[in-house]
Order: structure tokens, then sequence, then C-alpha cells
């Protein structure tokens, strides 16, 4: 029957969850008897005895992150587009079974490839209601920056919500390279932060920060000859490198609500992104990183930080991954979707 979290959040695979009920904070919004069941695998879904309608929420994989695919300068790679969102109520008849899939998020731009970033996958609850994965980030071969992807959109919903779209590569010039995109948020989040441009005088690798449910990630900023201000995660301040670059706030994150059901199914301290290129923990967006170092990845729904190196992985569920920038290895990939079904 696939792997999920059952109502009392525990997980597990094949089999039925435990019918436990969630303890509710006043003001939470509840549907029915406040059971839920979140798909973290394709499965089945049996509607329970006496049940006449359901609320489903489905959420598509993130797309993973371009690169700079080149050894001379370059441009830096797009962040991966967040995964789209719907939710919709359905009447339904007890005993039915629909058939469940989850979109996996797709994988990064491959080491030593010109290939982009993949796009995520759709996730979709039987023909009733779906969401498309966000699409892969662009990997570059030029001193053009490279394009971000789109975010994935809702299908059928009675709310459907657009992923954010990956930030852009900056463009370089002939002496120094530029930074790279952040990855986009999904449930109707922000965008990634885009790479900043460099010049002949200023070695910028500011890398973006990704975006986060409450808004867009922080841009990559220009620098002096080696020092580098990285973008934000959303929530987050942007960081530096060797603490003299300039800072750049990504916007504040906000709640989720009146959907807030989602942060109840796992600990949020352990999907918290970290919000800044300093590392500093705030927000749902992964923070840009500087010369040589890895992107953050992103919190719950948060899309990645892109990397001087390595970008950052998408949060879970459906956030874009971070574009790997001069030193990358590899585009980093997409966090999986998910199907939750409240009764």
């Amino acid at each position: 029957m696939g792997r999920f979290v059952g109502s009392n959040g525990g997980a597990t695979s094949g089999g039925v969850a435990s019918s436990g009920v969630f303890s509710v904070e006043p003001g939470e919004d509840v549907f029915g008897l406040g059971r839920v069941r979140t798909f973290l695998e394709d499965g089945q879904f049996i509607v329970p005895p006496g049940i006449t309608r359901l609320r489903v929420t489905v959420i598509g994989g993130g797309g993973g992150g371009g690169r700079f695919s080149a050894t001379n300068v370059y441009g830096g790679g797009g962040g991966g587009g967040g995964g789209g969102t719907a939710i919709k109520a359905l009447d339904v008849t007890p005993n039915t079974t629909y058939s469940v899939s989850v979109g996996k998020g797709g994988l990064g731009s491959p080491n030593n490839s010109t290939l982009d970033g993949y796009a995520g996958g759709t996730s979709s609850f039987g023909s009733a209601v779906s969401a498309t994965g966000g699409d892969g980030g662009k990997t570059t071969t030029s001193k053009t920056g490279a394009a971000g992807g789109a975010g994935g959109l809702g299908v059928n919903g009675d709310i459907n919500l657009p992923g954010g779209a990956g930030g852009n590569g900056g463009t370089a010039t002939s002496t120094y390279q530029a930074g790279a995109g952040g990855g986009g948020a999904s449930f109707g989040g922000g965008n990634g932060g885009n790479g900043a441009n460099s010049s002949n005088t200023s070695q910028n690798y500011g890398s973006g920060g990704g975006g986060g449910t409450g808004g867009n990630g922080g841009d990559g900023i220009a620098g002096s000859t080696q020092i580098q201000g990285c973008g934000g995660g959303s929530g987050g301040s942007g960081g530096t490198h060797n603490q003299v670059g300039k800072n750049i706030e990504g916007k504040t994150g906000e709640s989720m609500a009146p959907y807030r059901f989602v942060n109840r199914l796992i600990n949020m301290t352990a999907f918290r992104g970290s919000g800044g290129g300093d590392g500093s923990d705030a927000g749902t967006g992964g923070g840009g990183a500087a010369t040589g170092s890895s992107g953050k990845p992103g919190g719950l729904c948060g899309g990645g930080g892109a990397g001087n190196s390595s970008g950052g992985t998408g949060g879970w569920p459906g956030g874009g991954g971070g574009a790997g920038g001069v030193y990358a290895d590899v585009g980093a990939s997409g966090g999986d979707g998910t199907v939750i079904v409240e009764w």
C-alpha cells in the first residue's frame, strides 16, 4: 500500500496506519475527524467505513538544480522550480480504493555533464486531483547565466498553488565567474534568489538563497575581489565571505495558515532551513554559500540554496534544488512530493 505517515505521525510501510488524532491548537484548520495520512511513495488509499468526504492535498516533486559546466569563466547555473500544489475536497463512497502517485524530486545536473537539472514528478490522487513537478534548472556553458526552472502547477484543485521559480544564474565577465540560482519553494512559496553577476574587478561568486513558504530567497550580491555576499533563505539574513561582504536579507517567512495541518505531520525542528549564507538557522529556504562551499538544504517546502560548490537539496515536500556554481560537482536534487489525505 506504499509508505506513508499515519495520523499519529509515525512512518509506516504497508498495512494500515494508526487512527489516532492529532492534538489541535485553537484556530488550526482541521478537516472532518482530524485524521490524516501522508503518502511518501506510491500506494493506495481505501476510504474508511462511514466516511463520505475527504480533503486531499497533492504536492509535486521539486526540480533539480543546474550547474556551471566548464573549465573556464562562465555564468552560474539556474535553480530548480518548486512543485505545484492542489487542495481539493471530495465526496466519496466508503471502501472505494484510490491509486496514489507521489512525484519524486528531479535529479540535479550530473557531474561532468552539460545536461540541465531534471523536472520533478507529478503527484496525484486517482484522477480527481494532481500537481505537476517543478522544472529543472538550466546548465550553462557560456558566460550568460542559466535560467531557473519554472514552478509546477496544481490541477483540478479547489485551491491551486504554483511552485516558486528557481533563481537565475548570474552572468560572468571575461575575468570572473558569476553566482548560481537558488531553488524555488513549493506550497505557493517564494522564488529562489538569483546569483550575482560578476565584473572585471569583482570576483562575485555570491549565490542565491532558496525560496521559502513565506517569501523569496535573497539574491547573491556584488563584493570586492575574493569577497562574496550570499543570499539568505526566506526568513534569514544573507551571509558574508570572510565577514566583510555586504549583507542582504531574504523576505520574512510567513505562516502556512489556513492549511497548517502540514506542520503537524512532522517534527518541525528537523525541517528548518539554514536562513543565510552564514548558516544561521531561520526560515524555510536554504541559504546560499560562499566560495568553495555547498548551498544549505531547504526546510519544510523550501528551496535549496545555491552553492559555489554543490547546491543545497530541496526541502520536503517539493522544494527545488539549488544550482551548483563555480566549483560545482553536481546540481542538487529537488525534494520529493507528497499526497496528504484527511478525513
